[in-house]
């Protein structure tokens, strides 16, 4: 796989990450692939289904509208809600949505033509619930983006997507780690820089694959990595053992910002990298008035202890 010439997601991609998004709704309740998802009305036995579908849906819109960076994409409109849902479902499908005036699992258990359709347009749908990889990498590509200095509805976004993810995310272990994450990270920050944003992120991206292990090579409780198990083909791990890379769940700070930041900041990193202490208006680049220096302590810290984990990692890999 080659390194794509520039980094970031470009506008199809973008488009395909935002129909995974605005679908996050914890899976035991309902999901895109359950006709109760798109007609929860019908669901008599939880009445309430239906306002937090809808709710769920405009909270990830909101999050969308505040960080998604539109001005990468001159001559583009970020899609309406409408728009995205629509376009899960499908233009060339039966509709869904078109069905719910009648009894949908009605049509489902049916054996004709129509419902089996139906059954085969949810099941597509299901697909926009069940990729992980697509949130995370919209939610790098919009903060790694956004501007030095970034406004008081942006940091809000960036901690309702946090607080979203342990109440929201599509599988309840997903949604228990997550909770635990922001326990021990305590963040997002409330710093007003868009450097602050992303390190959080990175950071938090980072604690969930060493924790859930898959990565690389799959869970170790489910693929019983031995001696035999080689890596195929004349690539850079060809021939080692699949074991050897196993659960390598760290990407470095540099790595992930040359992967998804599109326009490097002026002057380095906000907040006084370069020995100004802020911004040449002589502000500090943070909401509240402090400097950012316990937040940035805090980072430091934190990206020193995961550095050392990896490198325990490294050496028992090696023995």
């Amino acid at each position: 796989v080659e390194a794509p010439d520039t980094a970031g997601l470009d506008w199809n991609q973008s488009i395909e990450a935002m129909k995974r998004f605005i679908v996050l709704f914890p899976s035991d309740l309902a999901g895109p692939g359950d006709a109760s998802y798109w007609c929860p009305e019908q669901d008599s036995s939880r009445p309430a289904l239906k306002d937090q579908i809808t709710k769920s849906q405009d909270i990830l819109y909101n999050i969308l509208e505040a960080l998604f960076p539109m001005d990468l994409f001159p001559g583009e409109t970020l899609p309406t809600k409408e728009e995205l849902l629509q376009s899960v479902i499908g233009d060339e499908f039966i509709g869904i949505t078109e069905n719910c005036g009648r009894n949908v699992e009605q049509i489902l258990d049916s054996n004709s033509a129509e419902g089996k359709l139906l059954a085969s347009d949810l099941a597509l749908a299901a697909q926009f619930g069940s990729q992980p990889n697509q949130v995370w990498s919209l939610l790098h590509f919009m903060t790694f983006n956004l501007p030095e200095k970034i406004t008081q509805d942006q940091v809000t976004a960036s901690q309702a997507m946090s607080t979203y993810l342990s109440q929201g995310f599509w599988c309840t272990d997903c949604r228990s780690l997550y909770t635990k994450i922001i326990d021990v990270v305590t963040g997002p920050p409330s710093v007003a820089t868009g450097q602050a944003q992303a390190d959080y992120w990175w950071l938090a991206h980072n604690i969930a694959s060493e924790h859930v292990a898959a990565t690389v090579g799959g869970h170790p409780f489910v693929y019983n990595i031995n001696d035999q198990q080689k890596i195929p083909g004349s690539g850079r791990y060809s021939g080692k053992e699949v074991r050897s890379i196993q659960n390598n769940f760290y990407l470095p700070y540099e790595d992930a910002e040359a992967m998804w930041r599109v326009i490097p900041y002026d002057g380095g990193k906000e907040g006084g990298s370069d020995g100004s202490g802020g911004d040449q208006d002589g502000s500090d680049g943070s909401s509240d008035g402090s400097d950012g220096s316990s937040s940035d302590s805090i980072i430091g810290d934190i990206r020193e202890g995961i550095q050392a984990r990896l490198e325990s990692i490294r050496e028992r890999i090696d023995a």
